[in-house]
């Protein structure tokens, strides 16, 4: 199974893998190092339009879901992610299709959540964008993985190793 990591815990292995250059990603993508240094420690969460810009910068996917339950990842909205209004569209549509495919109610997730029903319907109508944290919480009671700037075909091949690993291990 794929690992569930925080924004901020990708945030830092980008840092120590040297793939973040600040004064870089401060000159091309107008995003201060003090504000990077903050998402990566978690003082601060991005909103879905910095996180497209920083995933943008490094040819990474701002966000890609992983569903624990089927095994698979959340593609069928995928190709909306090309701007940051189709992030948000994307991450509508795969609470609102993980909640029905689970038979839960608005109300369901919202008291699981701890979040009143209102502000979760309109997370799920895109009216209102979710900050990583409440993607975090979101996703824990649905049962989905985010896997924040991922390079989408490394998470695929990383899922199909886990898979074949599951499988091998079952037949021993």
């Amino acid at each position: 199974m794929i690992k569930r990591k925080k924004l901020s815990e990708r945030m830092s292995e980008l840092a120590a893998s040297k793939m973040i250059n600040y004064a870089r990603l401060e000159r091309e993508a107008g995003i201060y190092r003090k504000n990077v240094k903050k998402i990566e420690s978690g003082k601060s969460s991005p909103t879905l339009n910095t996180l497209f810009v920083i995933a943008g910068h490094f040819n990474l996917r701002s966000l890609v879901f992983y569903n624990a339950h089927t095994g698979e990842i959340f593609n069928k909205y995928l190709s909306e992610t090309g701007s940051a209004d189709g992030l948000e569209k994307y991450v509508s549509h795969v609470f609102s299709e993980e909640r029905e495919r689970q038979q839960l109610s608005v109300s369901d997730v919202a008291k699981k959540v701890k979040m009143d029903r209102s502000n979760y319907k309109r997370y799920e109508k895109c009216t209102i964008s979710p900050s990583p944290q409440i993607i975090d919480r979101i996703s824990e009671v649905l049962g989905i993985v985010p896997m924040y700037l991922s390079k989408y075909e490394e998470e695929k091949h990383e899922k199909e190793i886990t898979e074949k690993d599951t499988l091998h291990s079952r037949n021993t």
